[in-house]
């Protein structure tokens, strides 16, 4: 079963995109929140490079992260600001 949400808390848009696939351990879900904003060549290219453009246009408090979840599988949570304005770079 995969669940998409979108939900606006405050000044923020929280994408979450849920599995009940057989999930992950919390070690392997620590490894990847701390590698995706690193180069690592073990790591894919696509998550690393969403999260990273992501904190370039809104700054370091957003991006993805990683969770494990009630049913057993893994959440990825985008985290966005509302309105979707970023100083440096326009509205996207």
């Amino acid at each position: 079963t995969i669940v998409l949400e979108i939900r606006a808390c405050g000044e923020d848009v929280y994408l979450s995109l849920c599995d009940s696939g057989t999930g992950m351990t919390q070690e392997e879900i620590d490894e990847m929140n701390q590698s995706i904003s690193l180069y690592d060549e073990t790591f894919g290219y696509g998550v690393r490079n969403v999260n990273k453009r992501t904190e370039l246009m809104f700054g370091t408090e957003y991006g993805l992260r990683y969770f494990r979840n009630e049913q057993g599988g893994v959440t990825v949570e985008i985290r966005l600001p509302r309105g979707g304005k970023s100083e440096d770079k326009g509205v996207i």
